[in-house]
């Protein structure tokens, strides 16, 4: 099945108001935008794929993909996903960062043409998950407590929160909020966002460290695990009830490994993330 197109376009959907995210406060974005990727084989299967674009960066992408991401794989068999994979490394690496929703629409054409679901592909043996509900702004303590009810009202056993306040014990609080709020039986999920930055973050940098024990290891949001950096263990050590630091970690080939099941996340007026995790294909 060889693959014989591959095509994109880019689709602009208006937040109901202005959304400053944690991971990137410099300034309100008024909208998502998202590419939709196809990727189109000779056996009439199409794949399909679609990823956030933030910064403006949809444009590049489409400009990628026509200059260099579809001379790369126009030819290749579509079940031949390291050879894809590789070749996406290739354009990552020297002309765009984040081409990684072209290969999940050819693992969605891949499906597609075996007739089963990726999960069953892969050896999984669940066919849904759970979804949770996914905060993309930093709101002081009472407001968030009350926005973690409302999502737990709404069924979500699991909420993932934005820290990233001007102190490490103003996002302390905030977690302890919540997790006040909503009991013992909600799962709290902590994203620190760009808390390994650099040239971003350097005083937070400097407080997280103060908190942390001698050598350990923890995640940290939008960056990697590094000794001596976030100070997750001791600002959770104070929490009630068990708190878990999430990040997906940087991975070549991290949208390869997606199911064409996962929708993009979407917010509401409350400044609220949802994020559906990958669900099965029917």
């Amino acid at each position: 099945m060889k693959i014989t197109d591959v095509r994109g376009r880019v689709i602009e959907m208006p937040y109901p108001r202005p959304f400053i995210p944690s991971w990137a406060p410099e300034g309100a974005h008024r909208a998502m935008s998202a590419v939709i990727v196809e990727v189109e084989t000779d056996a009439g299967v199409v794949g399909v794929a679609g990823g956030d674009m933030g910064h403006g960066t949809g444009p590049m992408l489409l400009e990628a993909l026509k200059g260099w991401i579809r001379p790369q794989l126009v030819g290749l068999d579509a079940f031949a996903t390291t050879h894809v994979a590789n070749r996406l490394r290739y354009v990552a690496e020297y002309v765009f960062p984040r081409p990684w929703v072209v290969g999940v629409a050819v693992w969605d054409a891949v499906g597609k043409a075996c007739g089963q679901p990726l999960y069953k592909l892969w050896g999984g043996h669940a066919g849904s998950v759970r979804a949770y509900a996914s905060f993309g702004e930093v709101r002081d303590p009472a407001q968030r407590a009350e926005d973690a009810v409302r999502v737990a009202e709404e069924g979500f056993r699991g909420i993932k929160l934005r820290v990233h306040s001007a102190t490490i014990a103003e996002d302390v609080a905030q977690v302890a909020a919540v997790r006040e709020a909503v009991g013992p039986d909600v799962a709290i999920m902590v994203d620190a966002n760009q808390a390994a930055s650099r040239w971003r973050y350097a005083p937070r940098r400097q407080q997280a460290h103060l908190g942390l024990r001698p050598g350990a290891r923890h995640r940290q949001g939008a960056g990697r695990a590094r000794r001596g950096v976030a100070g997750g263990a001791a600002a959770a050590a104070r929490l009630p009830g068990a708190v878990r630091a999430d990040r997906r970690l940087a991975h070549p080939d991290r949208g390869l490994r997606a199911q064409p099941g996962h929708r993009p996340a979407r917010t509401d007026a409350g400044g609220r993330l949802l994020r559906h995790l990958p669900a099965r294909r029917q």
